[in-house]
């Protein structure tokens, strides 16, 4: 593409360590993020045991066809 030519191209150099800035926030974080999910999950587990809906966890699900 004509683009290409004009910008240049991505060049990674080696010893040159690749930065996923995500990933590794994700990874330096992930004690939060699992301590969230579960008051998260309880909150909404909480919220269905009050309302009188049951959730039964399977593999098993519904055809529409």
């Amino acid at each position: 593409m004509w683009y290409e030519k004009s910008f240049g191209y991505l060049v990674n150099h080696p010893g040159q360590s690749a930065r996923h800035v995500l990933r590794d926030t994700v990874q330096d974080h992930i004690q939060d993020i699992r301590a969230a999910q579960e008051e998260y999950l309880s909150e909404i587990t909480k919220t269905l045991e009050e309302a009188g809906i049951k959730v039964e966890a399977g593999d098993e699900f519904e055809d529409d066809d």
